[in-house]
């Protein structure tokens, strides 16, 4: 309650609120405590933190000796010292962001030439795969023709083996039979059983498809023999196997002819058919060219040629001068045809392949 003494209003509190006023006033002393607590922990950290702005500022100003620099010691002005420190950071910020740059560039640089050789090694790795398979493809055919080597070298084994055999083979004669008796024994010459005449006989049965196939066995038997002797007549070529005769191809002073060697098989009425004349000659001329051939390589001695040749002689018969109607000289230039030839076939020859 309240009550006045000596003029004054005085105020009488109980005991419990007695109480109560003291735990507020302890609780508001605990605050206050607290709270100096704070304050003196801020003025610390307050402390703390101008310490280190300073050691920052030194640090700077002996890293920049041509910057001039505010000692904040010397001034309570430490806000003007925070914006200092921070524009000296600004521009090492600026600084690093430069050199960062470069970095970036050259960074960038590095990457370019990395591409450039990832590129290349791509592009190396591409040829080796390439060297790799025509390496193999290589070796492949290698192997192939190593096969085909050996395959070669038995075939050509076999082709000596086949040489050899042929080399040792001997010909002791031509397989061509020719027949001349005596002229006045009447008997046609023949070859391989075939008449050889000058012109057709039908008392006799002589046609001219017989005396063609003789001529023609004639033109074999010469070409054979021109053959084994490795002769070719520059002047005159035989072509056994024609229709429907033999022929004679002659080559003199660039004029050339086709003659043929045999009959006509359809001669005029009344008319017998005869060998050209002409076709006579040009047989003569290469019969003797062959056997003078022989001769000179020293094959055969020429006392055994039964009837001496010369270009348009045989027997001493100049053919060249002897008319297509004397058939009496023709038929005895076709004997003496036919004794050379018996001469030829019987000729023994070695062949050497």
């Amino acid at each position: 309650g309240a009550r006045r003494e000596n003029g004054e209003q005085r105020i009488f509190l109980c005991l419990s609120c007695i109480k109560r006023i003291e735990n507020a006033l302890d609780t508001a002393a605990d605050c206050f405590v607290d709270e100096c607590g704070v304050y003196d922990e801020a003025a610390t950290l307050e402390e703390e933190r101008v310490s280190s702005i300073r050691q920052v500022l030194s640090k700077v100003a002996s890293m920049n000796p041509g910057i001039s620099v505010v000692n904040p010691g010397l001034s309570d002005d430490n806000e003007s010292a925070i914006h200092w420190a921070l524009d000296s950071f600004q521009m090492e910020l600026n600084e690093l962001t430069n050199v960062c740059n470069e970095q970036e560039k050259e960074l960038r640089l590095l990457q370019n030439l990395m591409q450039e050789q990832s590129d290349r090694s791509k592009l190396i790795s591409a040829q080796e795969d390439t060297v790799f398979h025509e390496l193999n493809a290589l070796e492949i055919n290698a192997l192939n023709f190593s096969e085909e080597s050996h395959f070669v070298s038995k075939g050509c084994a076999t082709v000596m083996e086949e040489i050899q055999s042929m080399t040792d083979v001997k010909l002791t004669s031509i397989p061509f039979k020719v027949v001349a008796q005596s002229q006045s024994s009447g008997h046609y010459p023949t070859i391989n059983n075939l008449r050889l005449a000058y012109r057709t006989n039908e008392k006799s049965g002589l046609t001219a498809e017989e005396i063609n196939c003789a001529w023609a066995q004639v033109a074999q038997l010469v070409n054979s023999v021109c053959g084994l002797n490795n002769f070719n007549s520059p002047t005159i070529r035989l072509i056994p196997l024609s229709h429907p005769c033999a022929k004679l191809l002659t080559n003199t002073s660039g004029d050339q002819s086709v003659h043929n060697l045999g009959c006509d098989a359809t001669p005029a009425p009344g008319c017998r058919s005869a060998l050209p004349t002409a076709s006579l000659v040009s047989f003569v001329s290469l019969l003797s060219q062959l056997t003078s051939h022989i001769i000179f390589n020293g094959i055969v001695d020429q006392s055994t040629l039964p009837n001496p040749m010369s270009n348009h002689s045989i027997n001493n018969i100049d053919v060249t001068k002897i008319v297509e109607s004397d058939v009496a000289r023709w038929s005895c230039v076709v004997f003496c045809i036919a004794e050379n030839l018996r001469w030829l076939s019987k000729l023994p020859i070695d062949i050497h392949i």
